[in-house]
């Protein structure tokens, strides 16, 4: 009878333990591992905007460009704290 209930709370420890690390994406509260990642502009900006990246909402700052709703943007470099510098992503067609 006790193994039953050694392997009960060894399955509960590793569902606990399993939800933990699963969790913790990578990137995930971390802004320097997310340099070259690629994301959306929920807002218009020209300074400070929110950005989706990974399906998390960022803060993010645009040093050259004015970002629209909707454009795609990419990561340079992390900010200061949970902030990220980001540009515009130009396609093919529009570097032209």
């Amino acid at each position: 009878m006790m193994w039953v209930v050694g392997v009960g709370l060894g399955a509960i420890l590793f569902g606990v333990v399993f939800l933990v690390f699963s969790s913790n994406k990578s990137g995930s509260k971390n802004p320097s591992s997310m340099r070259g990642l690629e994301g959306e502009a929920q807002e218009t900006f020209s300074t400070f905007g929110m950005v989706l990246v990974r399906g998390e909402l960022w803060r993010a700052r645009s040093k050259r460009e004015i970002i629209q709703r909707g454009d795609r943007i990419r990561v340079v470099e992390p900010g200061p704290g949970l902030e990220l510098l980001v540009e515009k992503v130009i396609k093919s067609a529009e570097k032209k």
